[in-house]
């Protein structure tokens, strides 16, 4: 894989949870449940831990 595939699948895993995490706002749950959601979709997408918390780090800096 190259660096630039690498990239493009990180910034689909960023995209994909965002998209997730805003309709979990957008139907109701709070912030911290709305981040579980995401984190759990991108887990089963096969995404690591270590992106998974950097990506809800970058959820809780960006909305405070």
């Amino acid at each position: 894989m190259t660096k630039a595939e690498l990239i493009k699948i990180l910034e689909i895993g960023s995209e994909t949870g965002l998209t997730f995490f805003e309709q979990a706002i957008k139907d109701g749950y709070n912030f911290e449940n709305a981040k579980i959601i995401a984190a759990f979709v991108l887990h089963n997408l096969g995404f690591k831990k270590l992106f998974i918390e950097s990506f809800l780090k970058n959820l809780k800096t960006n909305n405070n």
